[in-house]
C-alpha cells in the first residue's frame, strides 16, 4: 500500500501534541501543503459515500446504518480537512458557523 503524502501529513497533524491550540509554522506549512490534496479525497468519499447511500438522489436511513462506518469515515476525515483549512489560511478561507460552512474569502 502506497501511502500519500496527505495521509501522512493528517497523522501527523493529528498526533501534533497540541492538537487544540494554535499550530507552530512547520505545522502551517504541512496542512496548506496537504489542503488541496486532503479536499480531493474528502470529496471522492462523499460522492462515494452518496452513491451507496443515496441510490435514488436521497439518502435513505436503511442504506446509512447498513453503510455507517463509512459515514463515520467521512465524518473523520472531514472533521480534519477543516483543521487543515483553519491552519491554511489563504485567498480562499472556510471558517465554521454554528453547523454549516460559510465562505469568508
Amino acid at each position: 500500500m502506497t501511502v500519500t503524502a496527505a495521509q501522512t501529513a493528517t497523522t501527523n497533524v493529528a498526533a501534533h501534541p497540541a492538537a487544540s491550540a494554535a499550530p507552530d509554522l512547520e505545522t502551517l506549512a504541512l496542512a496548506r501543503s496537504i489542503l488541496p490534496e486532503v479536499e480531493a479525497l474528502q470529496a471522492r468519499g462523499r460522492e462515494a459515500l452518496l452513491a451507496v447511500v443515496a441510490p435514488k438522489g436521497k439518502p435513505e436511513a436503511a442504506l446509512i446504518e447498513e453503510h455507517q462506518h463509512a459515514a463515520h469515515a467521512l465524518s473523520w476525515l472531514a472533521t480534519y480537512v477543516d483543521r487543515c483549512a483553519r491552519w491554511s489560511p489563504g485567498p480562499n478561507v472556510w471558517t465554521a458557523k454554528a453547523s454549516s460552512l460559510r465562505w469568508s474569502g
